[in-house]
C-alpha cells in the first residue's frame, strides 16, 4: 500500500496494535518497523472482548490490566520513540479512546467526535464485525 500511494499524503496507512501481556513488549518494534517502511500512524489498545462468556474468562489472563505497570512503562516509551521518529503514535487504552499514560501527555479520554466508525470496522477477537472496538 506504501508503495502503490506513492508520495501522495493519502491515504492514510495505519496499523493497529492489540495488546496483551505476551507481546506487548512488541510494540517499539512495530514503532520502528511502521517508520521504516512509511506507515503513517500506529495506534495501539488492549484487548477488547464481546459476548462468549467462557471466551472472556481466557482473554482476561492476557490483559494489559494483568500487568498495568509494565503495559505503561512500555506504552510510555513507545510514545517518547515514536517522536523520536517522527511518527503518531496513538494509545487508544482499553475503551476505544485515546488515553495516554504519560504525564506529559493529555491524560483525559479524547472526547471529540469518534469518525472511526464512518472510515473503518473493527474485527473482534471472537469474530464479531463492529463499528466500533468499544460497541458490540
Amino acid at each position: 500500500m506504501v508503495k502503490i500511494r506513492g508520495d501522495q499524503k493519502k491515504p492514510l496507512i495505519l496499523f493497529h496494535f492489540t495488546g496483551t501481556r505476551d507481546n506487548i513488549h512488541e510494540l517499539p518494534k512495530v514503532l520502528r518497523l511502521a517508520k521504516e517502511i512509511g506507515v503513517d500512524v500506529v495506534e495501539a489498545q488492549d484487548t477488547h472482548f464481546w459476548g462468549d462468556e467462557k471466551l472472556k474468562d481466557k482473554i482476561d489472563n492476557i490483559t494489559l490490566r494483568q500487568e498495568i505497570e509494565r503495559a505503561k512503562k512500555i506504552v510510555n516509551e513507545c510514545m517518547v520513540e515514536a517522536k523520536k521518529l517522527g511518527i503518531r503514535f496513538d494509545w487508544l487504552g482499553s475503551g476505544g479512546r485515546k488515553t495516554p499514560y504519560s504525564n506529559e501527555s493529555q491524560l483525559h479520554a479524547d472526547q471529540r467526535l469518534c469518525q472511526k466508525i464512518f472510515r473503518s470496522c473493527f474485527i473482534t477477537v471472537d469474530g464479531y464485525v463492529t463499528t466500533c472496538a468499544s460497541n458490540p
